[in-house]
């Protein structure tokens, strides 16, 4: 899945989850009629070349999977299970400069109006 031409608005430290696993976490802006921040995850080696070229304000193109899993503690119903989504960041570029901006629409000259 791809989004682009988002804003990032926010970026988390990096974390160290284990010895051999780090991540890092990002949100960006999402504009449209319902606007809203969508949080992305960067993981191992990326989130340090994320952290490098990437910082708060820049407009960028996210490649993504959206992962999904469940939880269930031992001993309780099926009704109490928890689902989790991720949406993990694979490849993260800067938009083109061109696009960052709205376009512009030229307005019509009135002797084009039906009326």
């Amino acid at each position: 899945m791809e989004l682009k031409n988002v804003q990032i608005v926010s970026i988390g430290e990096l974390n160290q989850i284990t010895e051999t696993f780090k991540k890092v976490s990002f949100r960006v802006k999402i504009d449209g009629d319902y606007p809203q921040e969508v949080e992305f995850d960067v993981k191992q080696d990326k989130a340090d070349k994320f952290l490098q070229y990437n910082k708060v304000g820049d407009f960028v193109d996210i490649d993504f999977n959206l992962q999904g899993r469940s939880y269930l503690k031992q001993g309780e119903p099926e009704a109490a299970r928890r689902w989790f989504n991720t949406l993990d960041a694979w490849k993260v570029f800067k938009a083109d400069s061109g696009t960052t901006a709205p376009e512009q629409v030229e307005e019509v000259g009135n002797d084009s109006l039906p009326f």
